[in-house]
């Protein structure tokens, strides 16, 4: 009988050692200690001692574990909220375009922001092309052809701009380039196409990311982004900060090339929304 008690507390020794932190194995290492005791002799260990032993053992490693989430969560925000002079990516805009409106640009990004996973939630990808470049729009266009391949759809909803920032503004080639941070919050998760049942994430959690956006247009352009356009098919006329379909006819808008386009937008992760 001991031998064979001796062999199963081998197996769960190992178990445990392999898969749970070396805190809490010391913890459960203690309370089967106990266990054998009060078998080996009934009444020496009492349920004040289980419990003294859980409370210590497995509470206290359980609230530093939570400190050091809280601890690394609140330096990735710091790391993502680099000071940024913004006035000063403001006035090198402006040194090459004096008419650069940063109210009307930061508008143009907040509703492309969300035009884009209006788009991405339907797997629309007709509709984000006249706010991305070609290439940005051939990567899209692949990976939403991808969700329909797999029957799944990416679902991006509630989305909430909480700040734009500009980050960064430089000319590469014939190119200007105006990086913007977008701090945001949306709820993001997957369901099947059919069923529209879940398949990964979470309905009712909502996450806070930041969104790293770059933005290119062609050196010398000035101010293109509160132009007028036509539609082509109605003859009705819209802002450019209203890119996409035509909201009187649905026609999809032809937009002035020399407009900003999205290149690239990156997410980093900072956490669940408290």
């Amino acid at each position: 009988m001991g031998e064979i008690l001796q062999k199963i507390i081998s197996i769960v020794l190992i178990v445990l050692f392999a898969s749970i932190p070396t805190i809490l194995v010391v913890t459960l290492i203690r309370i089967i200690v106990a266990i054998i005791k009060n078998l080996i002799k009934p009444g020496s260990v009492t349920q004040e001692d289980l419990k003294k032993i859980c409370n210590i053992e497995i509470n206290k490693p359980t609230m530093e574990y939570k400190k050091s989430q809280i601890k690394y969560k609140k330096k990735v925000l710091e790391d993502m909220e680099v000071f940024v002079d913004e006035e000063a990516v403001i006035q090198h805009i402006k040194d090459e375009d004096p008419e650069f409106d940063v109210d009307q640009f930061k508008k143009n990004v907040e509703d492309n922001f969300l035009l884009l996973h209006e788009a991405w939630s339907n797997r629309d990808n007709e509709k984000i092309k006249n706010i991305e470049t070609k290439e940005l729009y051939e990567q899209h266009k692949i990976q939403l052809e991808t969700y329909k391949m797999s029957e799944e759809i990416n679902i991006k909803e509630e989305v909430t701009i909480n700040w734009v920032t500009l980050m960064s503004f430089e000319m590469s080639g014939k190119k200007e380039i105006l990086t913007v941070r977008v701090h945001a919050t949306m709820k993001d998760y997957i369901i099947h196409d059919k069923t529209f049942e879940l398949e990964r994430g979470d309905r009712g959690k909502k996450y806070t990311n930041i969104y790293i956006l770059k933005l290119v247009r062609p050196v010398g352009n000035r101010n293109k982004d509160t132009a007028e356009i036509v539609c082509q098919n109605c003859g009705a006329k819209g802002k450019i900060s209203s890119m996409g379909y035509c909201e009187y006819c649905g026609t999809l808008l032809t937009i002035n090339e020399h407009s900003w386009l999205l290149s690239s937008i990156e997410r980093r992760d900072i956490g669940d929304t408290i």
